[in-house]
């Protein structure tokens, strides 16, 4: 039995398993951010750390390191917890870094410049996630930033 391939049937098979490797990295690292987010921002420092790189744990202790009894109390009281969007990856380097651009709502921000904390409905972030030892994970250089500050 002679099978015959047409050069347009292996462009599409080809295209459809390159596609499925990227959509297989996306939802790695989706799965990744979204797990470091939901708990970044909801200030559950410890259960944080396996889904960062192990130069980022610093960050993480400096992080739980500013948090106030005052930060704590009016955390026990909300009724809503911080919930987390992933709007946007991509790739650079390779498939081995990326950028994740995250929508985070209702987030107590610890970096007031006027000081105290304070309850922000929205806020826009960018996190670096690297593929370290075949796993994904984020890569902290500093503390996550807004980039959507208000103007209050």
């Amino acid at each position: 039995m002679k099978i015959n391939f047409s050069i347009p049937a292996v462009l599409l098979c080809i295209f459809f398993s390159c596609t499925r490797g990227i959509s297989n990295h996306e939802n790695k690292v989706t799965e990744c951010v979204d797990s470091f987010a939901i708990h970044y921002f909801n200030y559950q420092f410890f259960q944080t750390k396996p889904f960062v790189t192990n130069d980022s744990e610093k960050w993480l202790e400096l992080a739980a390191s500013n948090v106030t009894q005052s930060d704590i109390d009016i955390l026990r009281n909300q009724e809503q917890a911080a919930t987390i969007e992933t709007e946007n990856i991509t790739f650079n380097s390779g498939d081995s870094v990326a950028i994740a651009c995250i929508k985070v709502h209702h987030f107590l921000d610890m970096n007031n410049i006027a000081g105290g904390s304070r309850f922000v409905d929205e806020g826009s972030f960018h996190l670096t996630v690297v593929r370290n030892e075949g796993k994904w994970k984020v890569r902290m250089e500093g503390l996550p930033r807004n980039e959507k500050r208000s103007h209050d």
